[in-house]
């Protein structure tokens, strides 16, 4: 009988120590699984979430740059088409402006010692995109003064071009007296073309 209780005492000794590693076995599952529910799941959530972000962040930051370089090579053709409308309004003006054309053909007569005797604006005539003024101007010089003149006029800022001309020799001077008709072109702008360059 002894022999038969200690045998029970020693089963029930075991099954306390299987119990006991079941149930240690039974927390460490547990304890295993809220960790990965409640530690590492949210952290590797997060982790996604950042990666997410700065893949992100960095695909915006390529385009940023790309944009940036489009941005500067558009400036740069923004400055150049100003350049060449500033050019362009200097050699078609959008109104007559006559007195700085005559101050452009008088520093030109100067520098090549002719003397300007008189200057005339004529007529203007409107043509369907653009208008032009008739001038009249004699000026006075020696024959290679003359042709220098003629030939720098067409390099002057202003376009303009002859349309007639009448030189006068005397056989006893050197100075001839020459009459120049040219025209030279601008292109009035329209009103509403005005009230937006004033906005």
């Amino acid at each position: 009988m002894k022999r038969l209780s200690r045998l029970d005492d020693l089963f029930s000794a075991r099954r306390t120590v299987w119990w006991i590693h079941g149930a240690g076995v039974t927390l460490l599952i547990s304890a295993v699984l809220a960790t990965e529910v409640l530690v590492v799941a949210p952290i590797r959530f997060e982790t996604y979430q950042e990666t997410t972000q700065i893949d992100l962040l960095e695909s915006l930051l390529r385009k940023g740059e790309s944009i940036r370089a489009d941005f500067s090579q558009q400036k740069q053709r923004l400055e150049e088409e100003k350049k060449r409308q500033a050019l362009l309004h200097q050699r078609v003006p959008d109104e007559p402006m006559e007195a700085a054309f005559l101050a452009q053909i008088a520093d030109l007569a100067r520098s090549l010692d002719l003397e300007v005797k008189d200057y005339r604006p004529g007529t203007t005539l409107k043509h369907a995109d653009y208008s032009e003024l008739k001038i009249e101007m004699q000026v006075e010089g020696s024959y290679r003064s003359i042709c220098l003149f003629l030939d720098q006029v067409s390099r002057l800022p202003r376009i303009s071009s002859f349309t007639g001309m009448e030189i006068s020799a005397d056989p006893e001077k050197s100075i001839y007296p020459i009459r120049l008709n040219f025209s030279t072109y601008f292109v009035p702008m329209s009103t509403d073309s005005r009230e937006v360059s004033k906005g």
